[in-house]
């Protein structure tokens, strides 16, 4: 290091190292102390160091964090509760402001790890298409859209990623008359106890207060004769609409059978 280097910016403080939430992740932990170690020698960075130290620092502010809602009112802390009023610190339990810490804590890794995935199926989902339309100048042809539905695989084949896009399905009020005749089918005919369970499914609602669309579509299959089924198929079909794609990209580890295995993005599976 030269002496111009060591006297770049004599005297000049840098600017101080923001606070890292709890739940942040442990990169950033340790970012913020090497930045901390920086900021008690500020002569030994240049420009292009400030430069950094400030975009790192800049980083840290800009990390996701879930504040507590505390003030002080006549020198006494102060909790915010839901309905907006203000509760002294003293009269809340302390197991429950433990409650209040391990909550925002596990929001705050949650809110950083949301972003994390966002980011990477953004990324990688661009990267994707980019492979496909250089497959398609390799074969001296413009692919047109959007990559979907193909799968991308490592040499040694141990690894494979698959890219699906597809549409969004909604349904449109002819579905309510669909459910009706499909109800007047249950009474009326001797159908199979199959076929009666499939149309109890995808006409109860799931967990998202949405109609079961894979069942409701699995009703088309079937063959049934009879005026009262083929209104209610009709009436399926005219309520389909489509609302929108859907994107969905999956990344699969080969197991010791041979076997591709899911590797879970999600709490449920992780």
């Amino acid at each position: 290091m030269t002496t111009a280097t060591l006297h770049a910016a004599p005297d000049r403080a840098l600017p101080p190292v923001p606070g890292v939430p709890p739940g942040a992740p442990t990169l950033a932990r340790h970012l913020a102390a090497c930045l901390g170690i920086l900021a008690e020698l500020p002569n030994f960075l240049g420009a292009d160091g400030r430069a950094v130290y400030a975009a790192a620092a800049d980083a840290l502010a800009r990390l996701p964090s879930v504040p507590r809602a505390a003030r002080l009112i006549d020198g006494v802390e102060h909790w915010q509760t839901e309905n907006g009023s203000w509760i002294p610190r003293s009269v809340i339990h302390d197991t429950v402001a433990l409650y209040d810490d391990y909550a925002r804590t596990v929001a705050t890794a949650a809110l950083h790890l949301s972003g994390q995935l966002a980011r990477f199926k953004a990324t990688s989902m661009a990267e994707g298409q980019a492979l496909v339309e250089l497959v398609g100048q390799n074969y001296g042809v413009k692919v047109g859209g959007e990559a979907g539905n193909v799968s991308f695989f490592s040499y040694d084949r141990q690894y494979k990623v698959t890219i699906a896009r597809a549409d969004r399905i909604a349904f449109g009020p002819e579905i309510a008359a669909a459910k009706e005749l499909l109800e007047r089918w249950v009474a009326e005919e001797e159908g199979s106890p199959v076929l009666k369970a499939v149309i109890n499914r995808a006409f109860g609602l799931d967990d998202a207060g949405r109609i079961r669309a894979a069942e409701v579509f699995r009703l088309c299959t079937f063959d049934v004769p009879g005026e009262t089924w083929a209104q209610a198929m009709k009436a399926i079909r005219d309520a389909v609409q489509i609302v929108g794609k859907a994107e969905y990209m999956r990344v699969y580890r080969r197991n010791t059978a041979g076997k591709y295995e899911l590797i879970p993005l999600d709490l449920a599976n992780a």
